[in-house]
């Protein structure tokens, strides 16, 4: 099994998110040098974020696809 430890995790909130998935975007120049090489994480809470912002943004069929595709390559951070 491959061990891994905090530093390889990078948690990210829902404005870090966006600004990272954004090509061209300013903003994720900050952060960018921040999750490189590492595992992004991100909580529940920024799912739903991202979702429904994608529902109130009436994105079409394709484009909320290619977002969960892209959340699920992400570790998704759940309460138990």
């Amino acid at each position: 099994m491959l061990q891994t430890n905090e530093s390889d995790y990078a948690l990210v909130d829902t404005d870090v998110y966006s600004y990272l998935m954004r090509p061209g975007d300013p903003r994720a120049q900050v952060y960018r040098p921040h999750v490189q090489g590492k595992i992004v994480a991100v909580s529940f809470i920024t799912v739903g974020e991202l979702l429904f912002g994608a529902k109130k943004k009436k994105w079409g069929t394709t484009k909320v696809d290619d977002l969960k595709q892209r959340l699920d390559l992400c570790l998704s951070l759940r309460l138990r």
